[in-house]
């Protein structure tokens, strides 16, 4: 979470939240950020970002995170528990090639492969963080995802979390309603999550 863009701590709050509500596993919550108004509270680990890169390429620090970790951006609403895509991650170990799997999930623009809102991955994937300097920005602009599924699949499978999760776009899947068959809701830009007052599991569901 960076200071100075569309979020806040509420949305930090929220998405804990939310996670306590719906999850059926155990899990340890991080944030990383560069606001220094807060400390490590309550189940909610707090990690100060180290790099200095703007924007949404600070998403990059959670690669400093290693094991089995399972990524959110903090515009998003569970509505499920999640369980396939947490079962897939824990699994990992146990198959066959398993330092070989990346999970990310499909993007909604069809000009891009993947969209880097939802992430998880079993192992070491540090270089993605390591390996970034000004020529990588200067390539992707402000496709992280680009580079991160372009880095990760010269040597590592790439798995869809839309196998494993049913993901909706508020935008363009939401907007007069959720199907019940529906996992997670990604706002992917504007509206915000609180912009529906982080409402539409109890308002919007059918």
């Amino acid at each position: 979470m960076k200071s100075g863009g569309d979020f806040c701590w509420d949305y930090v709050d929220k998405l804990h939240e939310n996670l306590l509500e719906k999850l059926h596993h155990s899990f340890e919550f991080t944030v990383f950020t560069d606001k220094t108004d807060r400390f490590s509270l309550n189940g909610i680990n707090i990690q100060p970002l180290e790099t200095g890169l703007e924007s949404y390429w600070s998403k990059l620090e959670v690669f400093r995170m290693t094991g089995q970790v399972v990524y959110f951006d903090l515009d998003v609403i569970l509505m499920q528990g999640l369980d396939e895509l947490f079962r897939a991650v824990e699994f990992s170990p146990c198959r066959t090639n398993a330092n070989n799997h990346f999970y990310m999930m499909n993007a909604f623009n069809a000009s891009h492969p993947f969209n880097s809102s939802i992430m998880a991955w079993s192992g070491d994937f540090s270089y993605l963080l390591n390996n970034v300097d000004q020529n990588v920005l200067d390539r992707y602009g402000k496709w992280d995802q680009d580079y991160i599924s372009d880095e990760v699949s010269k040597t590592n499978e790439i798995l869809s979390v839309n196998d494993f999760i049913n993901v909706a776009s508020y935008k363009h899947h939401c907007k007069d309603g959720v199907d019940d068959m529906v996992d997670i809701v990604v706002f992917h830009g504007h509206p915000r999550p609180r912009d529906v007052q982080w409402s539409i599991g109890e308002l919007l569901s059918r």
